[in-house]
Order: structure tokens, then C-alpha cells, then sequence
């Protein structure tokens, strides 16, 4: 797929060009609230397509980087999620 890469900001969408054999049903999901955990990104994407998988990054401690991943199953529903 010709797609763009697109990566979801809870302020907004942004878009890069995607390299070759980028996943563009990935999304990269940033500005989480530090309390965010998987539940709270299935949650709030589900609703959009279904989903593969969500991470939410924590560091050495537990505490959430402010980022995570969602991975959709279909690509038309990564795309509508921005």
C-alpha cells in the first residue's frame, strides 16, 4: 500500500513518508497521560477497528514515558484512527 505513516498525537495527527516495509497499521500514540496503561489505549482506539495489540512504555520503574503503540488489524482502520 501507498500509504503515509501516520502518527497519532492526542493533540493532533502528524504524517511522515513511510520507509519500505513500515508497518502502517502501527500507530506511535503520544502525550498519554502518565497514569495511561494498555487498557486505557484499548479503550480509547477500539472503538475505531479492531486491534492487534497496544503498548503503553514504561520505564525501569513502571511509570508510563508518555507514549505507546496501537496496531490495528486493518490498515483503512489505522488511517481512520488519525
Amino acid at each position: 500500500c501507498a500509504c503515509l505513516q501516520q502518527q497519532v498525537s492526542m493533540a493532533g495527527a502528524l504524517m511522515s513518508p513511510v520507509p519500505p516495509g513500515a508497518d502502517i497499521c502501527n500507530l506511535y500514540v503520544n502525550e498519554l497521560p502518565l497514569e495511561a496503561d494498555d487498557l486505557f489505549l484499548y479503550r480509547l482506539f477500539s472503538p475505531l477497528g479492531a486491534i492487534t495489540s497496544v503498548r503503553v512504555m514504561r520505564d525501569e520503574t513502571g511509570v508510563s514515558k508518555g507514549f505507546g503503540f496501537v496496531k490495528f488489524v486493518h490498515a483503512h482502520d489505522a488511517m481512520g484512527a488519525i
